[in-house]
């Protein structure tokens, strides 16, 4: 018994050592130079200056809020109607989902510059139906269709995850009560599936905020 509790103590001490290192080591640097100037005095000039990207900030969450609130809007029906298929339909839409993500964050961006370019795809597509080129590259809605485009992914897996695991008998009990299918999605669906939806606006807005300059 002593050597098994002592080989679970064990366990965690990998992903300890893991969280101080990358984590809390990383946010007490953050917090040093927060308020050091370069000779390591302490001071609050660097946190006065904060003032100065304001406009950036509230633009960063602007663009992360409207990205996730398209990625909800497309995600969400995406991930129930994956989760109505046969299981093996469910894994290789499941799969195509993910495929993106074995991608480098880097190369699809510079992917959506190319198409979005003003010589790019989409232009040259236009220009072949004798359309005028429209200008899309470092517009808002060019930056807020690059975050779709690559966070959607984390808005669809968690709610499909919750929604595939999603007790059928009380969507049936719902329906022989006299539930409609909006009834019955309000009251039933989506409440259940809230943790996952929860999940997937985390995983959106938070690296779509981060990722702005990107």
């Amino acid at each position: 018994m002593k050597k098994s509790s002592l080989s679970q103590k064990m366990l965690d001490k990998p992903y300890l050592l893991w969280s101080v290192l990358f984590i809390i080591v990383p946010l007490v640097m953050v917090v040093f130079y927060a308020f050091t100037d370069k000779t390591g005095a302490f001071t609050f000039s660097n946190m006065a200056q904060i003032k100065n990207y304001f406009p950036t900030i509230l633009l960063s969450v602007l663009y992360g809020l409207a990205a996730t609130v398209i990625c909800v809007l497309i995600g969400y029906p995406f991930a129930y109607a994956i989760s109505k298929h046969s299981v093996n339909t469910q894994r290789t839409m499941v799969l195509l989902v993910m495929l993106p993500m074995w991608m480098n964050f880097l190369i699809r961006t510079y992917s959506l510059m190319t198409i979005l370019g003003d010589s790019g795809v989409v232009n040259n597509l236009l220009n072949a139906l004798g359309l005028k080129s429209v200008h899309m590259i470092n517009t808002g809605g060019a930056v807020i269709f690059g975050m779709v485009y690559n966070f959607l992914p984390y808005m669809i897996l968690p709610i499909y995850t919750v929604l595939s695991k999603l007790d059928n008998s009380l969507v049936e009990a719902a329906h022989d009560l006299g539930s409609g299918r909006i009834t019955t999605f309000k009251r039933v669906i989506l409440p259940l599936s809230l943790p996952g939806l929860l999940s997937g606006i985390t995983m959106v807005f938070v690296p779509c905020v981060s990722t702005f300059y990107i």
